[in-house]
C-alpha cells in the first residue's frame, strides 16, 4: 500500500471510531511510513567507542541522539552549521576529554560532564578552550575546563567564550587555571549558575553587550593576578567599551566571592567608558564578598540598579578597603539592606540614590 493510500483513511477512522482510535492508528501509520522510507526514522542512541570514529558519528547525528564519549583524547572537537530539535546530547565518561571544543552556528546541544585539558597557551588574549559562536539552545552541565596546571599563570588561555549567541546555560562547571573564565559578548538569555572559578588569573566572568543575563550561585576564589602585567581582576565584570549595545536586564544573585589562598581582587565591577550605552536594569542581590582590593561592588555609567542584601567583609590581606563605590554618570540607584565597611560615592551621586536599611561603617561623598 502506498503512503498516500494509508493517509487517506485518517478522516474515516476519526469519524467512525473517535479520537483514541485515531491516535493509535496514527502511531501505526508512522511506523509503517518509516519502514517504507517515507519519513525519517526515529533517532538512534550512539556510543562513541574511540576518538577514531567520532567524525563519522557526528556526521550521522540526528535530533535527540545521545553520544557517550568513552575514555580517550578527542583533540579539537568542532560542530558547525547543525540544528537539532530535540537537542542532541554529548556525555563525557570519566577519562574522556577534548583539548578544544568549538560550536559554530549550532542549535540544540546538551553537553554533560565536559572535560577540557587545553595544555599551555602560546598567546593568552584570544585563545579559548571552548567557543560558542552564533549558536543557540546550548546547555553545559558539569565538568571542568583546565589549562596547564603547572603553577605558571602566564601560559593559561581563556576558558569559554559565548559570542552572538542566545539561550546558553553553563552550570555546575569548574574553571581552573584560566586567564579568564567565561567571556560573553553581544549575547542574549545567558545563564551562568553554580560554577566554580578557581585559580583564575584575571576575571571569572566578563560580559560586554549582554542582555537577559543571569549570574546565580557561582563562586570565585584563589585568584592569582599579575599586577605587573596590568591585570585588573574581578569575579564578575560588565563593561561596554567594545559593545554596540547596553548591558541590560541582568541578575547577579547569591554569588560567593572569596580571597581564599590567592591574591586580592575586586568583586562585582559594573562600568564602561563608551557613551550612549549605559548598564541598565541590574539586580545585584544577596552576594557574599570577602576581598581586599576595593571596589567590592562598583557602579559606573549605569541606570536603574538595585543592590539589596549584599554583604561585604574585608579579607585578612587588604590593599584597599572593599566597599560599594558609585561613580557618575548614574541614575536611579537603590541600595537596600546592604552591609559594607565603606560606601564611596562621588559628589552629586546622592541625587540619584535611594537608601534604606543599609549598614555602612564609613560613608564618603554624601552630604
Amino acid at each position: 500500500m502506498r503512503a498516500r493510500d494509508i493517509l487517506r483513511f485518517l478522516p474515516i477512522i476519526a469519524l467512525v471510531y473517535g479520537g483514541a482510535a485515531l491516535v493509535a492508528y496514527k502511531q501505526g501509520v508512522h511506523a509503517s511510513l518509516q519502514a517504507m522510507g517515507a519519513v525519517e526514522s526515529v533517532s538512534t542512541s550512539y556510543k562513541v567507542v574511540s576518538p577514531e570514529n567520532v567524525d563519522v558519528m557526528m556526521a550521522g547525528a540526528k535530533a535527540g541522539d545521545q553520544f557517550r564519549f568513552s575514555q580517550g583524547n578527542y583533540g579539537h572537537l568542532a560542530l558547525n552549521d547543525r540544528s537539532f530539535t530535540p537537542a542532541i546530547t554529548f556525555h563525557f565518561a570519566e577519562g574522556a576529554f577534548v583539548e578544544k571544543l568549538t560550536l559554530t552556528k549550532v542549535q540544540g546541544l546538551k553537553v554533560e560532564n565536559l572535560s577540557v585539558e587545553a595544555g599551555k597557551a602560546e598567546k593568552i588574549d584570544w585563545v579559548f578552550a571552548v567557543s560558542v559562536l552564533n549558536s543557540q539552545e546550548i546547555i553545559f552541565s558539569g565538568g571542568r575546563i583546565l589549562w596547564s596546571a603547572d603553577q605558571d599563570n602566564t601560559n593559561d588561555g581563556k576558558g569559554m567564550t559565548i559570542r552572538q549567541s542566545r539561550a546558553v546555560k553553563v552550570q555546575n562547571m569548574t574553571f581552573n587555571d584560566n586567564y579568564r573564565g567565561v567571556v560573553v559578548r553581544d549575547s542574549d538569555d545567558i545563564t551562568l549558575r553554580a560554577n566554580m572559578f578557581d585559580g583564575v588569573r584575571s576575571d571569572g566572568i566578563n560580559v560586554s553587550g549582554g542582555q537577559n543575563i543571569k549570574i546565580i550561585n557561582n563562586e570565585c576564589r584563589d585568584f592569582y593576578p599579575l599586577p605587573k602585567a596590568g591585570d585588573h581582576p574581578d569575579c564578575i565584570q560588565f563593561w561596554n567599551d567594545t559593545a554596540n549595545r547596553s548591558n541590560q536586564h541582568v541578575e547577579i544573585i547569591g554569588n560567593n566571592i572569596l580571597k581564599g589562598q590567592g591574591g586580592v581582587t575586586q568583586g562585582i565591577f559594573i562600568s564602561g567608558q563608551k557613551e550612549g550605552f549605559p548598564n541598565k536594569d541590574f539586580t545585584i542581590k544577596n552576594n557574599m564578598i570577602e576581598q581586599g582590593m576595593g571596589h567590592a561592588i562598583m557602579i559606573h555609567r549605569s541606570e536603574n540598579m538595585h543592590l539589596e542584601g549584599n554583604t561585604i567583609t574585608p579579607s585578612a590581606e587588604i590593599l584597599h578597603m572593599p566597599g560599594v563605590t558609585i561613580r557618575p554618570p548614574v541614575a536611579d540607584i537603590t541600595l537596600k539592606e546592604n552591609k559594607s565597611p565603606l560606601l564611596d560615592a562621588a559628589p552629586g551621586v546622592d541625587l540619584h540614590l535611594n537608601l534604606s536599611g543599609n549598614i555602612f561603617e564609613r560613608v564618603v561623598g554624601l552630604p
